[in-house]
């Protein structure tokens, strides 16, 4: 996949749409994102995934920023070979806003 949704087009997208339809397209670009990397049973789990970087829509910093936005915790990505990155997050229920 060559063309990727990065975060200066979503920071473009939010300059440019009403701020009703920007925060629905934000909830489902993040949540496609989030999907990548979120436990599919149970998506407030902590977060440790690998992501074969070819094949998904989003660069890092997209994915890195929709487990922030669905999680309320911070969430590190490194390249960990080539075209493979791992993403770790406390995850949701460890967060602030979770239900520890």
């Amino acid at each position: 996949m060559d063309a990727k949704i990065t975060v200066e087009f979503l920071a473009k997208l939010e300059r440019t749409l009403d701020p009703k339809e920007w925060n629905l397209l934000e909830n489902v670009l993040l949540r496609k994102a989030f999907d990548l990397v979120c436990d599919p049973t149970d998506w407030r789990a902590p977060i440790a995934k690998d992501v074969e970087m070819a094949y998904v829509d989003f660069e890092p910093g997209v994915i890195t920023r929709a487990v922030a936005h669905m999680t309320a915790t911070l969430c590190n990505h490194r390249e960990v070979r080539p075209g493979v990155v791992r993403f770790e997050a406390e995850g949701y229920r460890m967060g602030p806003a979770g239900d520890h």
